[in-house]
């Protein structure tokens, strides 16, 4: 599986950087936007740089909908860990007509430097907090864990939070509304754990969650159960529209 993902776009504004990494959530917005232009010489009629956006960098041969896709690359780069990467080959020094095209040699010395690793992946936030309360953990119980182990921990207690958000998210797709049983059952991707790798054998390894659902530790499998039960129920309540994060903390309390 591929380590790193290229979104090609072509910025006649001048305004996006040569070469950018992209978080999960930043390459699902470029990869849902699309956003490019279109040039001469690459679509008939075209005598100047025209802004445009496709979704998917390929909106006409997309039979789904958009977002199934931009879920299924979530999945992917969560379960691979693989780094996304936007490299601009449109203006630099201005826009159109002011600044100049984008030097080919720069673009090639820029995207040789992200695959050959000279620009580390920074350690999350999120990440690092997790890991040093997963050291702190183990010192109070007198258990010594090496470096491959915080990681492996880090990486556990990432993935479940996405699992979480996703549920909290996407989970009423799953939702049971269907009494009479007439309706097909259709695969959500991004609910499932293997989406983010997780096998059957990993479903029962304790994983560090920071009380996100009321518990310090708890395994994929009792994770799974707890969000289903939540989420994907016969009664559903929607409360990520409200922007007042008290009001949404007492309903989250509450559910």
């Amino acid at each position: 599986h591929p380590k790193n993902v290229i979104m090609l776009t072509c910025d006649a504004f001048g305004v996006l950087p040569p070469i950018a990494r992209l978080t999960p959530a930043q390459a699902m917005y470029h990869f849902l936007s699309g956003f490019t232009s279109k040039v001469a010489g690459t679509e008939r009629g075209v005598t100047e740089p025209e802004p445009t956006f496709s979704t998917c960098f390929g909106a006409p041969f997309m039979p789904m909908r958009p977002e199934v896709y931009g879920n299924l690359l979530r999945a992917k780069i969560a379960k691979h860990g693989a780094t996304c990467w936007l490299v601009n080959t449109g203006w630099t020094g201005g826009a159109y007509g002011t600044g100049s095209r984008m030097p080919i040699k720069a673009t090639r010395a820029l995207l040789t430097a992200a695959l050959d690793g000279m620009w580390p992946q920074p350690l999350p936030a999120e990440a690092k907090g997790a890991g040093d309360k997963i050291k702190a953990k183990a010192a109070e119980k007198g258990v010594k864990v090496s470096d491959e182990a915080v990681k492996q921990a880090v990486l556990d207690s990432v993935r479940a939070l996405m699992i979480i958000r996703a549920y909290r998210i996407r989970g009423h797709l799953a939702a049971d509304l269907d009494p009479l049983g007439m309706r097909d059952e259709t695969a959500h991707p991004e609910l499932d754990p293997k989406s983010y790798g997780f096998e059957e054998s990993d479903m029962d390894r304790p994983i560090f969650i920071d009380n996100v659902l009321g518990l310090e530790i708890a395994p994929m499998r009792q994770i799974v159960e707890i969000v289903k039960r939540t989420y994907c129920g016969t009664f559903a309540l929607q409360y990520m529209h409200i922007s007042n994060p008290e009001e949404a903390g007492w309903l989250t309390e509450r559910i």
